[in-house]
């Protein structure tokens, strides 16, 4: 069946370029994210800048990494949605063979799930800066590859100076939730679990006569992680924040005459399209 990429109300088509997810006409669930395209269409805009030069094959495949591991992290964050609605009543309170067998088998790998959602978020801020040098800097050569070290690093911009400095510096909390930083306070979880032999726990939790609530922390040898709230939260809390980096990105970019606006699919498009329940595809993205 073909699927409308349209919205069920034109006030949502307004909001281009905002990330997250919207009903569409038919009543699916799609998600849009216009970060992908922009990337996608560095040829264009350095065209537009004066560049004539088209980049070398190995260049283009460096402008697809991001694209292609944002397509990742809908995957696994469609399965780790799967898993947590899954495991939304405990194992112990199922009856039946195969809703228990689910559930076990969701149990096993919830940590897995996890890791893998934290390891891609990380690898996205590097691959941003890496597939997003060539919209954003005209000098390759001296553009940084890691996300760290674009923050300090604004000078010979394709875009506004100063409008790409605001986005740097108010719209990045997302990353230091990921990646330690020697001035702040706040524990990477990514680092955690990849540098300080960090674990991911799973339990059910129940106050009184209330429902059980699955609960997800990070723990290290020395104990659990102090200042981390519940891995499940997190992700929910980093996908929001990422959502309006992206857009508050997009719109520097972003032309009055129309040019830009919503299309789909991806991989050239803004709308992710992948298989599996409404519910689990965009359960961790924010709504329009």
């Amino acid at each position: 069946m073909a699927i409308a990429f349209n919205f069920s109300s034109p006030k949502i088509e307004e909001k281009y370029p905002a990330h997250g997810w919207s009903t569409n006409s038919e009543g699916i669930q799609c998600l849009w994210l216009p970060i992908s395209r922009l990337i996608l269409s560095a040829h264009e805009i350095r065209r537009e800048q004066g560049i004539d030069k088209p980049l070398t094959l190995p260049q283009v495949m460096e402008m697809r990494l991001f694209s292609t591991n944002l397509g990742l992290l809908v995957h696994a964050l469609r399965e780790l949605h799967e898993h947590v609605r899954l495991l939304s009543i405990p194992t112990f309170e199922l009856s039946e063979s195969q809703h228990y067998q689910e559930s076990m088998d969701a149990a096993c790998t919830l940590p897995l799930r996890v890791d893998l959602v934290f390891y891609y978020l990380r690898r996205l801020a590097d691959d941003f800066a890496c597939s997003g040098r060539f919209i954003l800097y005209r000098n390759l050569g001296a553009a940084p590859w890691k996300f760290a070290n674009v923050k300090g690093n604004t000078r010979d911009l394709l875009c506004d100076i100063d409008a790409f400095s605001d986005v740097l510096n108010q719209y990045t909390s997302w990353f230091s939730k990921l990646r330690n930083r020697e001035d702040s306070e706040v524990t990477g979880i990514r680092d955690v679990l990849a540098h300080r032999g960090g674990t991911v726990h799973a339990n059910h939790i129940k106050v009184g006569d209330g429902s059980w609530v699955l609960n997800v922390n990070l723990r290290t040898p020395g104990g659990f992680v102090s200042g981390v709230p519940d891995l499940i939260i997190a992700i929910r809390e980093i996908i929001s924040e990422l959502c309006i980096f992206w857009t508050k990105i997009c719109e520097i970019f972003r032309k009055d005459d129309g040019y830009h606006k919503w299309i789909g699919p991806s991989p050239w498009g803004d709308c992710f399209v992948i298989t599996g329940i409404d519910e689990d595809t965009c359960g961790f993205w924010p709504e329009l």
